[in-house]
C-alpha cells in the first residue's frame, strides 16, 4: 500500500490509498474523527482474498488531503467525486468507522443509483433523528450543543486538547501516531469541522438513504451509546444491527472478518 493524492481542478488535493483487488466488489472506506487512508495488513490480506477493491479517502484536513470548507455532511459528495471519477467507479459500496458513517451515509443518499449497499462499524447515527441524541449521557449532549453553538476556535482548542490526552500507545502507534501528526499539520481542521458537521443539519435524513445498511455496534461502546445507534437504524428504510460481542468501540476482527465475508458473498 502507498497513499497518493489527486489534484482537485479547483485547487487542492484529495489523498487515498487503494487495497486489495480489482473484482466483484468496490468499496469506498471512510475513516474514523482520527484516521487516515492506512490500514492494517489484515485490512489488505482480507481485501485480497475477498476480492474487494478497496479504497480508503482522507477527508479534508486529513492525511495528504489539504483543509477545505464543507457547508454540511452532504457536501463531501461533490468533493470525493472527482475522486469516483479518477478511479472508474459507475457503482459502488461505502462503509464508515465511527465518525466516517456520516459521509458513507451521504453518498448513498445522493447518489442512490450508483452506492450498492451501506457498511457502518461502530458508526455515528443520524444525530438530528427524533430522540437520538437523548440516548447520549448528558455530558455528550452538552458537548454537541458546544460543537453546535461555540465559537470555531473553541470547537478546536477542545480538539486540539482531546488528541493531546490520547494513550501513549495510541500516539506510539505506526498507523494511528501518523494520522495524529498529519491532523495537528492540519491545524486540527478535520475533526474541528467534522464535530461540528455531526450536529448540524445534514442535508438528508435516514428516510433517503434506501439502500440495504449492515451495522456492527457493541452493546458496551462508551463513545456511542448502543441505544442511539439502535433508534437510528430503525429509520433507516432497510437495516441490520449486528451485536459485535467484543466491547470496544474499535471494530474488531471478527467484525472486520464478517464484513469481508458478506462482500465476499
Amino acid at each position: 500500500m502507498s497513499r497518493t493524492t489527486l489534484e482537485l481542478s479547483g485547487g487542492g488535493r484529495i489523498g487515498f490509498a487503494r487495497y486489495g483487488r480489482p473484482g466483484r466488489r468496490k468499496l469506498l472506506l471512510h475513516h474514523g474523527l482520527l484516521g487516515n487512508a492506512e490500514l492494517p495488513p489484515e485490512w489488505e490480506q482480507r481485501a485480497a482474498v475477498s476480492e474487494v477493491d478497496l479504497v480508503a479517502v482522507e477527508r479534508p484536513g486529513y492525511g495528504l488531503s489539504t483543509p477545505a470548507p464543507l457547508s454540511s455532511v452532504a457536501g463531501w459528495v461533490d468533493h470525493v467525486t472527482p475522486l469516483l471519477q479518477h478511479l472508474g467507479w459507475d457503482t459502488f459500496d461505502v462503509a464508515g468507522i465511527s465518525a466516517g458513517a456520516p459521509y458513507a451515509y451521504a453518498l448513498a443518499a445522493k447518489l442512490p443509483e450508483r452506492v450498492r449497499a451501506v457498511w457502518i462499524l461502530s458508526g455515528v447515527p443520524f444525530l438530528g433523528a427524533a430522540g437520538v441524541l437523548e440516548r447520549y449521557p448528558e455530558a455528550s449532549q452538552h458537548a454537541y450543543a458546544f460543537y453546535r453553538e461555540g465559537p470555531e476556535d473553541g470547537v478546536r482548542a477542545q480538539m486540539e486538547g482531546f488528541l493531546s490526552m490520547l494513550p501513549e500507545e495510541v500516539q506510539a502507534h505506526p498507523i494511528l501516531g501518523r494520522a495524529v501528526e498529519e491532523v495537528k499539520a492540519h491545524a486540527f481542521s478535520g475533526p474541528t469541522r467534522e464535530a461540528r458537521l455531526q450536529i448540524l443539519p445534514w442535508g438528508f435524513g435516514p428516510e433517503d438513504v434506501r439502500q440495504k445498511v449492515t451495522l456492527w455496534h457493541a452493546r458496551e461502546d462508551d463513545m456511542v451509546p448502543f441505544p442511539a445507534i439502535e433508534l437510528s437504524a430503525g429509520f433507516l428504510p432497510a437495516s441490520e444491527l449486528i451485536l459485535q460481542v467484543e466491547p470496544e468501540h474499535i471494530p474488531s476482527d471478527t467484525t472486520e472478518t464478517q464484513l469481508f465475508e458478506r462482500l465476499r458473498a
